[in-house]
């Protein structure tokens, strides 16, 4: 088996190809301390040079040197030998039927976790939602197209003038109006705006007193064309883009929160698998274990009217049925673990609600990798999501503080705005009037504010520099745990192949035990009781042998799950791959 290290080369993995470029720009600040890429270069600083790959190593054992001529017979002797299991003996299920089993092997069910698992089908919506949180922060800058008509009729009393008796003016004011508008404004990615946007207006009044009103109606058309711009706070591509940028960050953390999420889920479908391959395997030593007590039960019972006491045979009936009793109790660990897995995979067909066990067909592994610690760290910088999370928050802490930064500035707005107009009995004449640029009228303006002290904004910049701090030791912390983990999981991966060996070793001890008491079975004229409870303890030593061989390679097998875990590699080793989608 090649190392989980090995499969990637050092070169694809240095940390700017890595896309975990550092948010600052390399650029350190007082009171922030370093850039990340520094803050990564101090935590790696102690890591050893390459000394180039390893590989996993046995202990060399004296017993089986001295056995090897009987190797062959005592594997022969091993209680569920590799590549069996014990035929299930359960009772019937809890809906009163036959236990039924379905086989699965270790890619089945990994792939069904990855398709299925509930807690991965969240993490999935979550990317898609921060994708239409950045359409929405996009959309400030989108067009803004504008239009409205109102119409007003007015018939109002009032004082009228009088000559002579006579009045001069209407004491009723009547009045026709009809306002049509249309616009369009762009917000500019520099923080201003600008609008277009004309308006069409016909008033019509009666004649009064000998007065006429020309044009009557009248069509006033104007065009009107805005500008404004800030000057200091809130000007610039870097701030007025800033709620995109953070919209796009947290995108970028969910897409990593994806990416951890499969991960945990693959090495916990991985673990599963092989805590219920273990527990078949426990079942299936008890259950040698329960048939080997049967036959030396038998013995003592037909040697009772011979030289068996009945404190003897009844020790040796009570033996057996606590066999018989842990039989009953690793059945139900196998179901509780059946069930543990059918939770991580969530499959149609395998489902927590039903009542078949799950058969594992994989076996475990006991064969020696290579693996080179430098590398493993290295890989797992690169590609660990805990990191790359951590470098995103550290991104989104820059862009805060930035925004921050840009809030202590004075408020100095420049605004512009020409207005052309027309007037005629048409509404077409009008619009070209306007359109003539003849009569304009300008404004220009500049508004300023400053609050005495500005110290609301002072304080926030202040703390947004400390939340950047903060964000930067985390990413230090971040590195810390994941190095940590690298090399504790080694250390699992080295000492758990050792101990297969160790365990090995002493399960052909234990085997050649009771293969000794076999041959003095067969030899000696007389199986006293004393004999036949040593067979029994024989029996028990070589069954607890097996069980503890069975979880030396199980915790091999999880230790290098939890180190593909470690490095982040875990999704790869298993063919599975992070599209654009989230799938």
């Amino acid at each position: 088996m090649r190392s989980p290290a090995g499969l990637i080369s050092t070169a694809s993995i240095l940390l700017l190809a890595s896309g975990c470029a550092s948010p600052l720009d390399g650029t350190g600040r007082p009171g922030e301390g370093v850039s990340i890429e520094q803050a990564l270069a101090m935590e790696l600083a102690d890591l050893d040079e390459p000394v180039g790959p390893r590989a996993t190593v046995g202990l060399a054992s004296e017993v089986e040197a001295a056995l090897a001529a009987r190797r062959v017979e005592l594997e022969r002797m091993v209680p569920a030998p590799t590549g069996t299991l014990v035929p299930p003996r359960f009772g019937p299920d809890l809906a009163g039927r036959a236990q039924a089993t379905l086989p699965i092997s270790l890619a089945a069910a990994v792939a069904a976790a990855v398709e299925h698992n509930l807690d991965i089908s969240m993490a999935r919506l979550l990317p898609a939602i921060r994708a239409n949180e950045v359409v929405e922060a996009e959309a400030a800058f989108d067009a803004v197209l504008g239009a409205g008509m109102t119409a007003t009729e007015l018939e109002q009393p009032q004082q009228a003038i009088v000559s002579g008796g006579a009045p001069l003016t209407r004491t009723v004011q009547e009045s026709s109006n009809r306002t049509f508008e249309a616009s369009l404004s762009q917000a500019l990615d520099d923080g201003g705006s600008i609008s277009l946007s004309t308006n069409v207006r016909r008033d019509w009044s009666p004649d009064s007193g000998g007065f006429t009103y020309d044009p009557n109606p009248a069509w006033a058309a104007t065009g009107t064309l805005s500008l404004t711009r800030p000057l200091l706070r809130g000007a610039g591509r870097d701030v007025t883009r800033a709620q995109i940028r953070l919209a796009r960050h947290a995108e970028d953390r969910d897409e990593a929160e994806l990416h951890r999420v499969l991960l945990d889920v693959v090495e916990n479908t991985v673990h599963a698998y092989h805590d219920l391959s273990l527990a078949w395997r426990r079942l299936a030593v008890q259950t040698w274990l329960v048939e080997g007590g049967e036959e030396v039960r038998g013995i003592l019972a037909a040697r009772q009217d011979f030289d068996t006491r009945p404190a003897q045979y009844s020790d040796a009936v009570a033996t057996v049925e606590q066999r018989a009793a842990e039989v009953i109790r690793l059945e139900r660990a196998v179901r509780a673990a059946s069930d543990a897995l059918k939770g991580l995979i969530h499959e149609p067909g395998h489902l927590v609600g039903g009542e078949a066990l799950l058969d594992p067909l994989d076996g475990f592994s006991a064969a020696a990798i290579e693996y080179d610690l430098h590398e493993a760290i290295m890989v797992a910088v690169a590609n660990r999501p805990e990191i790359h999370q951590s470098a995103i928050d550290l991104a989104t802490a820059a862009v805060t503080e930035e925004v921050a930064d840009d809030a202590r500035r004075p408020q100095l707005d420049f605004e512009a705005q020409a207005v052309l107009n027309g007037l005629r009995d048409d509404p077409g004449d009008a619009l070209g009037d306007a359109g003539d640029a003849e009569l304009v009228d300008w404004v220009l303006g500049l508004t300023y504010s400053m609050p005495l002290g500005n110290r609301a904004a002072e304080a926030a910049w202040r703390g947004a520099r400390l939340e950047r701090a903060s964000a930067l030791l985390a990413y230090r912390g971040a590195v810390q745990v994941v190095v940590a983990e690298v090399k504790g999981s080694l250390r699992d991966v080295v000492s758990n192949y050792a101990l297969i060996d160790a365990s090995r070793s002493y399960r052909i001890a234990q085997a050649e035990n009771l293969r000794v008491l076999r041959v003095e079975e067969e030899t000696t004229a007389g199986l006293t009781p004393t004999f036949l409870s040593l067979k029994f303890q024989a029996q028990s030593r070589l069954a607890q042998a097996r069980v503890q061989e069975f979880e030396a390679m199980a915790g091999f097998d999880r230790s290098i799950a939890s180190l593909e875990r470690a490095m982040g590699t875990g999704l790869r080793m298993h063919g599975i791959e992070i599209t654009g989608d989230g799938g």
